[in-house]
């Protein structure tokens, strides 16, 4: 079964970090920072134009960063609710207290996806770079417990590193009541050879979670597949590969920190927002972004994703 995702604009909010994962492209880097960053009643005007154009998902997230590094992150959400979205979500390391997932969810957010990639306290130190499992791990439960099926959690599976833990995981997100999403570890630029070693595929998982699941569904435009359990858990898989024949860019659209637009086919469009602009105007940069696609990388101002370097000038 193809199941349609409902349009989505993910605003990617920070340019900082509070971890050093492995498998991020900018790891080792002290920090990629912009000269400006859009301010929570910028984000919000830019969010209820594209609410009007059907965009309808509105998700918080850092490309190499953390959304939860912004202290305006509640006035954000808060900004956004009121322009009555279907759904607001954040992408996050969960490295906070449970008191701020509380006010977060007062103020409007309605899913979270949180990533966690080991239950081994010392492994998580080896991938992230810090020692904060037990606070991660508490937090993700709390939000489980508020959100109930609306909290995913992200494992990114690595050869060597973390791949014999997806039966614990499982085990662990069915226990707390949220959702295990597998992720397959992408290529790092400069790094294709220690990306490679890590690199585990997930088809053999994928088998098995078929013959395994009662209800089975994918996703379009993104290759993204959902199994469901007979105790009720549900694990989703995502892997490196794309649909080649698919145009992602109406259905996805992206928001650098700076107000770069960009959509799941390219990492730039040539068009940017300030959020201050008039009405008719953030409209028609959002719709024109929409419509660009993998055909047009090479014109001015269009550039893919994965080819042009971690830092910004």
């Amino acid at each position: 079964m193809l199941t349609p995702l409902n349009r989505k604009i993910k605003f990617y909010i920070s340019d900082t970090c509070n971890e050093r994962c492995i498998y991020c492209p900018i790891h080792g880097d002290s920090r990629k920072t912009y000269a400006n960053l859009l301010s929570a009643d910028q984000i919000a005007r830019i969010a209820s134009e594209a609410i009007k154009l059907g965009y309808i998902d509105i998700k918080l997230s850092a490309e190499y960063g953390d959304p939860l590094m912004r202290k305006d992150l509640e006035e954000i959400v808060s900004k956004i609710k009121a322009h009555n979205p279907n759904e607001i979500s954040i992408a996050s390391n969960a490295m906070t207290s449970t008191q701020r997932i509380d006010t977060l969810i007062a103020n409007g957010v309605t899913k979270m996806c949180l990533s966690l990639d080991t239950l081994n306290e010392a492994k998580y130190k080896d991938i992230t770079g810090v020692s904060r499992f037990s606070e991660v791990k508490q937090a993700i439960e709390h939000a489980a417990q508020r959100l109930k099926n609306k909290v995913k959690v992200n494992m990114v599976v690595m050869a060597g590193v973390n791949s014999e833990e997806i039966a614990e995981m499982r085990e662990w997100t069915a226990s707390i009541g949220a959702i295990l999403q597998l992720i397959e570890v992408y290529e790092v630029e400069g790094r294709q050879e220690e990306s490679a070693q890590r690199y585990y595929c997930l088809d053999q998982e994928v088998c098995d979670l078929r013959s395994e699941a009662f209800y089975f569904e994918e996703f379009r435009p993104r290759a993204m597949q959902r199994f469901v359990f007979s105790n009720g858990s549900e694990v989703e898989v995502t892997s490196t590969r794309r649909y080649s024949d698919y145009f992602f860019g109406d259905q996805r659209l992206l928001v650098h920190p700076d107000g770069d637009l960009a959509n799941y086919d390219v990492r730039r469009t040539g068009l940017k927002l300030s959020g201050d602009e008039e009405e008719n105007i953030i409209l028609a940069r959002l719709s024109e972004s929409s419509r660009i696609g993998i055909n047009d990388i090479g014109k001015p101002g269009i550039t893919p994703w994965g080819r042009e370097s971690s830092k910004v000038s």
